[in-house]
């Protein structure tokens, strides 16, 4: 059934919407074809002389067919009135088409300008990388040692040139010393290695250089006149012989140190001898072991970590040390890894020999922590030069007929 009707009016140059009572509600754009259809389907046309122009009309296929008549006065209130598609239809549909084309437009770039600024604002507040795991521990490599703390402020790495062991729950540097037996016609310089308990300062031998100590013995038996030098004293041009001994630190294994000692003796005579060998010493007792036992002592896997020599990890609470080996640089590189898989690089060291020593769990307690800072401190101000793990020393001689070796350095 159609339910409305646009009326035409040439008099008011228009078209209003009229409902079933006849009212005219509105006065809308550009005249209109009108039709007036009953609710039986039959068409009517407006009365005589007022105006209103009749049209064909749509009628439901339900009704009955329409019937044209010019009654006159037929009352407007027994219809039912009908929208018909008019050109005030297609007026509102282009003007709603230009208004939801300018909305579009202004809205596509609005929001194009907000995505800008999103993304400026998202390029300008760029989210930090993740702090490091809270860490603290000791990394000893060769003759240096670092102190490693890590936190939500980032990494704080600090090395000291310290040759650091430790044992049965006790920290030991280890430290070579020169011992000077020269006489003004022999010269006789050895080396001993020495350790000294962290916490208590208590230092013993574990290693003597027994060769040249028992050349410079059997010389003074030999000339029970000779004098020993003193501190300032020079030998003489030429001399009977000349025996050095040198002792580096190659490596500590737990509770085991690697040493290697080298020995150089001139002679008048020109038996010479030159001498190289290796050993492992126990740093508890100074007793000379075997490799076997080396690598069947559980501490000393524990010190050294998991895995071969390109790549070895050492597990810990919260957090794993991580040490590869860089074929570029020709050295180690260290990183510390959370559990998250993410790394921080701590830095290269030269020793392929690394060791871990944890301070935060167990929390190492405020004494141990006071004397390994202090031991820190210490070994930075006499620098390395008497724990140097690879030095090379070069003693002149003199032309043929006199040998002359120029004493190191009388350390003790």
């Amino acid at each position: 059934m159609i339910d409305g009707v646009l009326v035409a009016d040439p008099v008011r140059e228009g078209a209003g919407w009229v409902d079933s009572a006849g009212v005219d509600v509105a006065v809308t754009v550009a005249p209109a074809t009108v039709a007036l259809v009953s609710v039986t389907g039959e068409v009517f046309a407006p009365p005589a002389g007022s105006g209103l122009a009749v049209a064909a009309s749509r009628v439901p296929e339900h009704a009955a067919a329409p019937k044209a008549t010019n009654t006159s006065g037929m009352s407007f209130c027994k219809c039912m009135v009908s929208i018909v598609w008019t050109e005030v239809q297609w007026n509102l549909i282009t003007r709603l088409q230009q208004i939801v084309t300018h909305w579009s437009v202004y809205i596509w770039a609005t929001m194009r300008s907000l995505s800008l600024l999103s993304l400026t604002f998202i390029g300008a507040c760029a989210l930090p990388p993740p702090p490091p795991p809270l860490a603290e521990f000791l990394v000893s490599a060769g003759d240096q040692t670092y102190w490693v703390q890590s936190n939500h402020l980032g990494l704080k790495i600090r090395g000291s040139p310290l040759i650091l062991a430790r044992t049965g729950g006790r920290y030991y540097e280890l430290y070579v010393a020169e011992v000077d037996r020269s006489y003004p016609r022999a010269l006789f310089a050895a080396e001993r290695v020495f350790r000294r308990e962290i916490a208590t300062g208590d230092s013993a031998v574990i290693f003597e250089d027994s060769a040249v100590l028992a050349m410079a013995t059997d010389y003074k038996r030999r000339n029970p006149k000779a004098l020993p030098l003193g501190p300032t004293d020079e030998p003489e041009e030429e001399v009977d012989i000349a025996a050095v001994g040198e002792t580096d630190v190659l490596n500590i294994l737990g509770a085991y140190v690697a040493l290697e000692h080298r020995l150089s003796v001139g002679r008048a005579d020109g038996a010479d001898q030159e001498d190289t060998s290796r050993t492992v010493v126990d740093i508890r007792n100074g007793a000379r072991v075997s490799l076997d036992r080396v690598l069947g002592d559980s501490t000393v896997q524990e010190a050294v970590g998991e895995g071969g020599l390109e790549t070895r990890k050492w597990k810990h609470d919260g957090y794993d040390v991580v040490s590869q080996y860089d074929s570029t640089r020709k050295g180690i590189a260290l990183l510390l890894r959370d559990r998250r898989g993410r790394e921080w690089r701590l830095g290269m060291v030269a020793s392929s020999f690394v060791q871990i020593f944890w301070l935060d769990k167990p929390l190492v307690d405020a004494k141990t922590r006071s004397a390994l800072a202090d031991a820190f401190n210490e070994a930075s101000e006499y620098g390395g030069a008497i724990k140097q793990v690879a030095r090379k020393r070069h003693h002149p001689r003199k032309p043929p007929g006199a040998v002359y070796s120029p004493a190191p350095g009388r350390r003790a």
